[in-house]
């Protein structure tokens, strides 16, 4: 068991609240970790024994803090003596060893007066500044703290841990572990609080709908209504779905390190994280900046960095446009700036990760399918050939581009092929296992499509299947093996004699109960699956059971938003 240590620096008395909420989140946390072989542990002064000993005891705590990988420290209406001395020996440890990584929050209340903050805030606020170009935060609600100190948990011990927002909650491992509501990032935007008040107001009407057309089926006028409201549910809850996303993905890139940031950066980011998107998007769009391009580029040679510096903010511009609500003009600000940067990173061989953002911004928002080629063929010149991962990121790329949106189904087999390849190489990168299931998954789709003539095909993706089962079962999410399980289904009641039946019906049932245990959206996908192979066998009564059952949670989906009318049709024609 591998145990993670974390530090809260704090007056004890100032945030006494706090504290007691962060140890109820560290113990939340904790739980869902030790499975993965990780023990969370809080060093609180106010935990250390109370019996007299030789060595005083602020200097016992002390000697606690080289020893934790995270050191937090919250500050208020003054910057303590002892708070100070701890902050010191944490960043010591860090400049030595590398540990802990040293977080510094300032109460936002005592940072908006500018200049009415106590001396010895004051003083900490510029050496953090100017002396040691240490990045620090405001926050407002201790939520803040508590979820950047699981987003670095999740960066740091990935594990196979899974972190996203989902219906203002921040959800790890299928659990809801804290609300988001009081986190300025998420909380203060705009169009996610406008789409929530829509969602609301279009699920009464609904419901009033629904109780009409109960009372009065034969009415075309309230059913033309109750489709229309549907609709616009569905519309809005797959872009309140989507923004919550895209918020996830700006949270991360905020809270990403690396190259040292500009003035232009950590104003931005200060600005995202009090949830004032239109100051971060104006901070960023300063035609200064521009200008300053346009004198790096004179001297490139020595400029490099400030060219690079360029691209990182044009990445940090898209993806708060992209949180946002979306107008014609934000598209084409983001296009702007993909394309500006595309082309400073292929003129300048800067990171090609903008490209591959570019070309996916471009195959699954503009629909450009042949730009799409176009850059993902550049990235496949330019990438080293160890650099498996990415190679197999660009080859994935390509077969999505030339298999669903060219519909050139030779070209997207033969780079789907290329990648699972390349991913199924990359035995110490967990990470990649759901790209490789995808990348098989299209492959034994597009194969089945063809019959008896691509048989050997499809066993074999299914024998990859099967082994990916037995050698890497860990690393496989309950989702993906979800996926696995129906393609074998598929595969063994294509296959057609009595013992390939049985195991297409094993198979089927297995992702059944993963489904309907997780209630992701494969369910309707397995309630088809074991109707079609009933069906084909004959066993009518049973495919009947399975259509009525998707014939039933497509209905009740599509009173919460996610099927449509049409959506219903499609379940309800195989109960004819």
């Amino acid at each position: 068991m591998k145990q993670i240590k974390l530090f809260l620096a704090s007056s004890i008395v100032e945030f006494k609240t706090e504290r007691l909420e962060f140890e109820r989140f560290i113990r939340v946390l904790d739980k869902i970790f030790r499975p993965y072989g990780m023990e969370l542990d809080l060093i609180e002064c106010e935990d250390l024994p109370k019996n007299l000993t030789a060595i005083p005891a602020q200097a016992r705590i002390n000697e606690q803090i080289p020893e934790c990988d995270y050191f937090f420290m919250i500050v208020g209406k003054e910057a303590g003596e002892k708070s100070m001395e701890e902050f010191d020996i944490a960043l010591d440890s860090m400049k030595g060893s590398g540990i802990p990584k040293v977080y510094v929050y300032f109460y936002r209340l005592n940072m908006d007066a500018l200049g009415s903050q106590s001396e010895s805030v004051q003083q900490f606020v510029k050496r953090l500044s100017d002396d040691l170009k240490h990045y620090f935060c405001v926050f407002m609600n201790v939520d803040t703290v508590k979820l950047d100190f699981l987003m670095e948990l999740c960066r740091d011990f990935p594990a196979d841990i899974a972190l996203r927002f989902e219906d203002g909650q921040a959800v790890l491992q299928n659990e809801q572990v804290m609300t988001l509501a009081n986190v300025p990032l998420y909380g203060n935007n705009t169009e996610l609080t406008s789409l929530k008040e829509q969602k609301e107001l279009l699920n009464g009407r609904f419901a009033e709908l629904c109780a009409r057309h109960a009372a009065d089926p034969k009415s075309a006028e309230v059913y033309r209504e109750l489709v229309r409201v549907s609709e616009e549910r569905t519309r809005v809850l797959d872009r309140y779905r989507e923004l919550e996303k895209a918020i996830f993905s700006l949270y991360k890139e905020i809270k990403s390190g690396g190259a040292e940031m500009t003035w232009y950066e950590k104003e931005a980011r200060k600005q995202v994280e009090l949830g004032n998107y239109a100051a971060a998007v104006s901070v960023l769009q300063d035609a200064q900046r521009k200008k300053e391009l346009e004198q790096a580029e004179l001297f490139a040679d020595l400029s490099l960095e400030k060219i690079a510096a360029h691209v990182r903010e044009n990445q940090l511009l898209i993806k708060t446009l992209k949180a946002q609500k979306r107008t014609e003009e934000n598209v084409t600000e983001i296009e702007r700036c993909y394309k500006e940067s595309a082309e400073l990173t292929i003129k300048y061989h800067l990171d090609n990760q903008i490209i591959y953002d570019y070309a996916v911004f471009l195959v699954g928002t503009m629909d450009d399918y042949e730009k799409t080629i176009e850059l993902a063929n550049i990235m496949k010149e330019q990438v080293r050939h160890d650099d498996m991962e990415t190679l197999g990121d660009v080859y994935q790329l390509l077969g999505e581009a030339y298999l669903v949106n060219a519909h050139k189904p030779i070209e997207g087999r033969n780079y789907y092929n290329k990648a699972a390849d390349l991913y199924d190489r990359l035995k110490d990168s967990s990470s990649k296992y759901g790209n490789l299931i995808f990348c098989l998954e299209r492959l034994f789709r597009s194969y089945r499509l063809d019959g008896f003539a691509n048989y050997e095909k499809c066993r074999q993706i299914i024998d990859r299947f099967q082994n990916l089962l037995i050698t890497k079962s860990g690393y496989i999410s309950r989702y993906n093996r979800c996926i696995i399980y129906l393609d074998c289904s598929l595969f063994y009641n294509d296959v057609g004699d009595y013992q390939s039946f049985a195991l297409a019906e094993e198979y089927a049932l297995k992702a059944l109960d993963i489904s309907r245990e997780d209630q992701n959206g494969l369910l309707n996908s397995c309630y088809g699956t074991l109707g079609n192979m009933y069906n084909g066998q004959k066993r009518y009564d049973d495919a009947w059971k399975y259509y009525y059952l998707r014939y039933k949670r497509c209905k009740r989906q599509y009173s919460n938003n996610s099927y449509n009318l049409d959506g219903i049709a499609f379940a309800a024609k195989d109960l004819v």
